[in-house]
């Protein structure tokens, strides 16, 4: 199957190596090095505002500037079935994204010109072992390796200034685990999985000369046990489980993550579902400064330590209901989530908290609600989500502030339609505004800073997008099919403020800065599989 749109080719392909082989490919690759489209210029100007590359364009110090971007991803996997016992899988991903960007400058006279560069590319593959020993038991073995590399290489001419910034991530992973019917209606699951995890930062400058490299490297071992049953009213299915894990670096050694779900069928039409949840994580990504890799990718992994990055902790707990009969299908669930240990440059605040590093804390709870009604050539769904999330940092003043993903309500409405081989899509959807920060009315900029009101204390207008897809299906022979498809994004083209920040002009007063999301985008893609 081959495919093209307005911002990329495609390709994926299966291949059978005989009874017991197969193969299959697929990977993407943008054309926008090779031209420009409406469409990509529409997503570039969206991804790029207000970082380097749009402020150095309006630089009155630079007399030219050129960009240049492009991505490629490429994946693969290999199957060998040697018996009806046995099954080994090797897979493997590369994910490529390359900005580059030229500026030119008039100086005493001469033209002269330096390339900045932002490459960040992704690596995994592994290797997985199935083994059916018996009707009753079953073993899963795998060995995975994965990578992520940011390095940004930024040349500012107006400053003449040279740094280099990096971020490297390792992560390797040995695990088994044993799948064992007791009874027809009890399963247990065990496992144990070894993992080392690396991270590297690095900062070079070559005016004033400065550099900063830090590695770290963590590692973790970790059994669970899982047990799934099936309660003889047949009407209850229980799942309980707990992982242990063992850090030997961490003043956290040892952490348990007990889980639990249970479903129960009240009718034929309405089941209770109750899930319950503890988990840690010992990545995290932090932004130290909003310019840091040119303010593209301001986002750097980080390793928990025993010093500044503590091991996120996090429980939640929700109870639902669903419906579900004949072509309605309607859920209804509540839920309550707490986060401990964030940090705040990990939340990519830009007030009066930017630069300064504390732990706190999240709750967030609320209801979401699906409807959904599927009839002979159409579906109909919408969905809400109530919800309300707060921070709480003890050592920032106020302490208990607006989540910088507070938002309060979601709504979204959805159709399709199918007549023949043509096929029709639509979605309206409708938010309110995020929490942001604005300096003080009247006196917003003091000692050459922002003054700034109370965090998240007021809101951005609300959000509202509209959306139509269409998609053709054909055939060019007997064995080629063949599709064409049409999309617009934000129909309306209706302008959505996402982000709005300030900063400190030359003149010492607050200039404001905003984000927008995507304008109104056609898109349109061909596909012909054989």
């Amino acid at each position: 199957e081959v495919g093209s749109n307005l911002l990329h080719s495609d390709f994926n392909m299966q291949v059978p190596l005989g009874k017991k082989t197969a193969f299959s490919i697929a990977g993407r690759r943008s054309l926008t090095d090779f031209f420009d489209t409406p469409t990509f210029n529409n997503y570039f100007e969206r991804a790029f505002q207000n970082s380097q590359i749009s402020t150095s364009q309006s630089s009155d110090s630079i007399v030219q500037s050129t960009n240049d971007f492009y991505f490629y991803d490429l994946n693969a996997s290999l199957r060998y079935k040697p018996s009806p016992k046995n099954e080994v899988r090797v897979s493997a991903i590369h994910i490529f994204n390359q900005l580059s960007y030229t500026e030119s400058k008039l100086s005493n006279g001469v033209l002269q010109e330096k390339v900045s560069e932002l490459g960040q590319n992704s690596t995994a593959g592994g290797v997985f072992f199935d083994r059916l020993w018996s009707e009753k038991v079953k073993t899963s073995f795998s060995g995975s390796i994965s990578t992520y590399n940011l390095n940004a290489f930024n040349q500012d001419i107006t400053n003449e200034q040279t740094f280099n910034q990096k971020n490297n991530v390792i992560d390797i992973a040995f695990a088994g685990k044993a799948n064992i019917a007791l009874t027809p209606r009890h399963d247990l699951i065990a496992g144990y999985t070894y993992n080392e995890s690396g991270v590297g930062v690095s900062l070079v400058i070559d005016n004033p000369t400065f550099r900063n490299e830090i590695l770290e490297v963590l590692t973790s071992h970790i059994v669970f046990i899982e047990s799934n049953v099936s309660l003889p009213n047949e009407k209850t299915d229980l799942k309980t489980g707990i992982r242990f894990n063992y850090y030997p670096k961490l003043d956290d050694k040892f952490i348990a993550e007990p889980r639990l779900s249970v479903r129960h069928q009240l009718d034929d039409r309405f089941a209770l579902e109750l899930t319950g949840e503890i988990k840690n994580q010992t990545k995290t990504q932090i932004i130290d400064l909003q310019t840091d890799f040119l303010g593209v990718e301001k986002r750097r992994w980080a390793l928990s330590n025993n010093r500044d990055i503590p091991v996120l902790r996090s429980g939640q707990i929700s109870l639902g209901i669903n419906y579900d009969k004949a072509r309605l299908f309607t859920q209804v669930e509540g839920y309550y989530k707490k986060v401990n240990n964030i940090i705040t440059s990990s939340q990519g605040f830009q007030n009066q908290f930017e630069g300064i590093r504390r732990a706190g804390n999240y709750e967030t709870y609320g209801m979401e609600t699906l409807i959904q009604y599927t009839g002979e050539s159409f579906s109909i769904w919408t969905s809400y989500v109530l919800a309300r999330n707060q921070y709480g940092f003890s050592g920032l003043t106020p302490p208990n502030f607006p989540n910088n993903l507070d938002i309060t309500h979601n709504l979204f409405l959805g159709g399709s339609y199918q007549t023949g081989s043509l096929e029709l899509s639509t979605g309206i959807y409708w938010r309110t505004g995020r929490p942001i920060t604005r300096p003080h009315t009247e006196q917003p900029t003091a000692s050459g800073r922002i003054n700034f009101s109370d965090p998240n204390s007021e809101r951005l207008q609300n959000y509202l997008r509209i959306d139509l897809s269409s998609i053709y299906h054909f055939s060019l022979s007997k064995q080629t099919k063949a599709q064409i498809g049409f999309s617009i994004w934000n129909l309306t083209n209706h302008t959505n403020i996402i982000n709005e920040f300030y900063q400190v002009d030359a003149e010492n007063e607050a200039i404001k800065l905003v984000r927008e999301a995507l304008k109104f985008t056609p898109n349109f893609m061909v596909r012909v599989s054989f």
